[in-house]
């Protein structure tokens, strides 16, 4: 009845055996709570009417408390449910160290595309509604998100990142030996070089798609090149700078990407060597050929690094088309008095049996002599049936005072497991350079590149060069060189 308070029945006496079994005492008929609570085991409890002839099973589980007596093993149904206890333990424990490894994310806002049916009342309904109109819409939610602390920390490590400047670092020694071999004794004959390389890297997220770099570059240490006056540098680290030991800035830009990041716009102070003219094979001073007929087309005729622009457009079917303007002239006055501008058009192609290939043409115009003067040229390069092996080319002509400048390069390049330790890398390539008015070049080179580490790297180099003056005796060099190069 409501307002009373209705008293519990009295639990019944007894004892339990050693075995689980419940051992009734004698007691009076009426309402009784069988209530078995024994040490080492679950407590069961249930309502009963004494006397009856009815016949109590009582199920005791073993409880696992830690120094406590071990109580008596079950066997048969309880064996069976003493395992599944165990599987549910094991759960229990597998989702608390879940969750002690996951934390949740600060709410996040998302969009979420719905179909939604309107009727001319503007009623929303979420399934189809006669004389309701299909509409799409898009609704933001606050949601949050399980994530784990490793996954956590690392998103925030990218955040920061991406709003602060990262600083990067690309060393190199290069010391360099000159014998001759051939011809008239020059001051190059048994001496010895070194050149010093240390550039830094600066770069920063400024908006969407958008990135500003600088490269600080100081050099130290005289190069070969000093004596042997060739037609092109014998150490490429030198290339298209004017100044030694002290510190130049090679290049300080911002680069844009747009219409769905097809094209990429870059401004400011530019080395065009970065975007055109590439070579998978020979394109690489810090890691590849260390002389520069094996790093760029001479046919470029570019001398120096200037403020410029080039546009990058990447519609993503296999075509490249780049465009780029720089000034060529660093004691001009303006940009009509040196301006250089470069066009390119590459491929991207996987000829049947061999890996991917890359084919480019580049045609070029420069007034930095004065008057306009063209030059066009070709990169190649190809992965072999085995792709490890990597074949490379060159061509260019340019227009000189009397006749047009020839160059020619090729080689193979060795990599991904194709040296004695799977991050070596080693290459063989030839270059030959005839100038317009006479000079000529020869150069063959070989080098090994062992990789010591991830950011530290170990090459051997040996260059053959053979240069030839109209009225002089052709001069033969060999180079043996080392670099040793450090990134991080």
């Amino acid at each position: 009845m409501p307002g009373m308070k209705m008293t519990p029945p009295p639990p019944i006496p007894g004892r339990v055996n050693n075995d689980g079994t419940f051992v009734v005492a004698q007691v009076p008929a009426g309402q009784y709570v069988l209530q078995v609570d024994a040490p080492g085991f679950e407590r069961s409890s249930q309502e009963v009417t004494l006397p009856t002839t009815q016949t109590f099973n009582v199920k005791l589980e073993i409880l696992e408390i830690p120094g406590a007596e071990t109580a008596a093993k079950p066997s048969g149904a309880q064996a069976n449910n003493q395992q599944t206890q165990d599987q549910i333990n094991a759960l229990e424990q597998r989702v608390r160290e879940l969750e002690a490894g996951t934390v949740y994310s600060i709410p996040e806002t998302r969009t979420r595309k719905t179909t939604v049916y309107v009727d001319k009342n503007s009623n929303i309904y979420d399934q189809p509604t006669p004389g309701a109109k299909k509409t799409t819409t898009y609704q933001r939610e606050r949601v949050y998100r399980r994530q784990s602390i490793d996954e956590k920390i690392t998103q925030a490590l990218d955040d920061q990142g991406k709003h602060s400047v990262q600083v990067g670092v690309n060393a190199a020694i290069a010391p360099q030996a000159v014998f001759q071999f051939k011809g008239e004794k020059t001051d190059a004959d048994r001496h010895a070089y070194q050149l010093s390389s240390a550039d830094l890297f600066f770069t920063a997220h400024v908006a969407q798609h958008t990135v500003f770099f600088a490269d600080v570059v100081g050099l130290s240490g005289p190069p070969p090149d000093l004596e042997t006056g060739g037609l092109t540098l014998l150490n490429g680290f030198s290339a298209r700078l004017v100044r030694q030991n002290e510190l130049n800035l090679r290049e300080a830009w911002l680069r844009t990407e747009v219409f769905s990041q097809r094209l990429s716009l870059v401004a400011g102070r530019l080395d065009l060597t970065n975007y055109f003219d590439h070579n998978a094979a020979a394109n690489d001073e810090t890691r590849q050929f260390l002389s520069d007929a094996l790093v760029n087309n001479p046919a470029l005729n570019l001398a120096v690094n200037g403020s410029g622009v080039a546009a990058i457009y990447d519609p993503k079917n296999g075509l490249t088309f780049k465009l780029g303007f720089q000034q060529s002239r660093t004691e001009a006055t303006n940009l009509s008095q040196s301006l250089y501008s470069l066009g390119e058009v590459g491929y991207v192609a996987r000829p049947p049996g061999l890996g991917e290939g890359n084919y480019r043409f580049w045609y070029r115009n420069d007034n930095s002599a004065d008057h306009y003067r063209t030059g066009y040229g070709v990169s190649l390069d190809q992965k072999l049936g085995v792709q490890q092996v990597t074949w490379f080319g060159r061509y260019g002509s340019a227009q000189a005072d009397i006749r047009r400048d020839h160059f020619y390069s090729g080689g193979l390049q060795f990599s991904n497991g194709a040296g004695f330790y799977p991050g070596d890398i080693w290459g063989v390539g030839y270059a030959h350079y005839d100038t317009g008015i006479g000079p000529k070049e020869r150069l063959a080179e070989a080098y090994y590149n062992f990789a010591i580490s991830e950011k530290f790297r170990l090459s051997f180099h040996l260059a053959h060069v053979l240069e030839k003056k109209p009225g002089q005796q052709t001069v033969g060099y060999l180079i043996p060189g080392i670099r040793l190069q450090a990134s991080f």
